[in-house]
């Protein structure tokens, strides 16, 4: 079942799914009543940019509440009662809301905690192969691996859910080997409870998992998924990374065919191209680099990330400088193939000497930031010996409205 906190028509969602034999209230401090969701609602982008709903299902240790439940049903009308089902079954009913319940939503959020966690892996790769809304995962004390105690369980109970939660069992050790091998999965991130009892850490985050994907919180497996107020380091860590998620689907929603041939028509950095007479070819694609790259400074603009672009900024004007310098030497002979080999060295270079952690700026965008620096009269940077003075760019400018 699908049950809203917070329903304001916004186009991402987020789903909390408790794990076993928990509830809504998984997501609740007792001492401050405070709930996860509610927390997150605290912070205005959070608050205007996403729903938040949770997904509850049926799961109880001992099966004695179906198996009274089946008995009074038989007395019932109604003969249907709840019971514990397999991790594959409950996902199957969570795919199916998403699919009929939730369709207008563009983006989905699954929160899981414990067993929660490998309801919303099922769920995520009952997608693999077709369009998916699901576009993040943040994986709270999930035994991915399986939990020792679901081992003790067996002892006491036969319970579906328990048994699939043992170490290695066929449903973790399935689930391991499809997330290894899946392709196109969102982007997820895994908080390990520094203080757990019930999950080995090796189990909590999967093998091969980046360093910048791992979340180490000082809680345990109960108190990671009730955080006590805004403060908590669970509710900050999550609220970044909704942010960051937020910034990746506007890059993603930047409308790459739009350019008009007359747009930037004025700016310093065309008029630098057609100064040096560079082919028109390449004064069209410098102005689709430059709209991306002003796209994306209107999106990375928290401190954090102006101080990374102002890092790949000095490192794409090195690139300037130096294959500059081979053109004043006349070991470049135009400025159509100067432009050229600049574009084809930041590409070239993308991956090592211009990485970023802004994973979302591509090699167009980095074209598109020399451009920028162009524009900027504060810089030396052109296509033409000698360099064009203000004097003449502003000449050209008028003559061109």
């Amino acid at each position: 079942m699908i049950e809203f906190v917070y329903q304001a028509k916004n186009k991402n969602l987020i789903i909390f799914i408790h794990g076993l034999t928990g509830s809504n209230e998984t997501w609740k401090n007792e001492i401050t009543n405070n709930t996860f969701p509610d927390l997150l609602l605290t912070d205005k982008t959070i608050n205007s940019n996403f729903d938040i709903a949770y997904f509850e299902y049926f799961s109880s240790f001992l099966n004695i509440k179906e198996k009274v439940t089946g008995i009074k049903s038989l007395f019932n009308k109604d003969l249907s009662s709840p019971k514990n089902i397999s991790i594959n079954e409950i996902s199957n009913v969570l795919s199916t809301r998403i699919d009929y319940e939730l369709e207008d939503y563009d983006n989905i959020i699954l929160i899981g905690h414990s067993m929660g966690g490998l309801i919303a892996k099922r769920t995520i790769l009952k997608y693999i192969d077709k369009h998916s809304k699901i576009k993040l995962f943040l994986s709270l004390a999930v035994p991915h691996l399986g939990s020792e105690l679901a081992t003790y369980g067996d002892f006491i109970t036969k319970n579906i859910q328990v048994e699939q939660l043992r170490p290695l069992s066929d449903e973790t050790i399935s689930l391991t080997s499809e997330w290894m091998n899946g392709h196109n999965l969102p982007t997820t991130k895994y908080f390990r409870g520094v203080y757990e009892g019930i999950v080995n850490k090796n189990s909590s985050v999967p093998m091969n998992t980046k360093d910048e994907d791992i979340l180490n919180i000082d809680e345990n497996h109960r108190s990671i998924s009730k955080p006590k107020d805004a403060n908590s380091i669970v509710i900050k860590s999550t609220i970044v990374i909704l942010k960051d998620f937020l910034k990746n689907v506007k890059v993603d929603d930047i409308d790459y065919n739009f350019i008009t041939d007359s747009k930037y028509d004025d700016e310093y950095f065309v008029l630098k191209l057609l100064i040096a007479d560079v082919h028109q070819s390449i004064v069209k694609n410098s102005k689709k680099h430059f709209y991306y790259s002003e796209a994306i400074r209107k999106i990375f603009t928290s401190k954090q990330d102006l101080l990374i672009l102002k890092e790949l900024y000095a490192k794409i004007e090195s690139i300037y400088f130096n294959t500059y310098a081979l053109f004043t030497s006349k070991k470049i002979d135009s400025s159509t193939e100067l432009v050229s080999i600049v574009h084809d060295k930041i590409i070239e270079k993308e991956k090592d000497f211009l990485a970023t952690e802004l994973s979302k700026i591509n090699g167009l965008h980095k074209q598109g930031m020399i451009h920028q620096l162009a524009n900027d009269m504060s810089k030396d940077i052109s296509w033409s010996d000698p360099l064009p003075t203000i004097e003449e760019l502003n000449k050209i400018r008028v003559n061109n409205v």
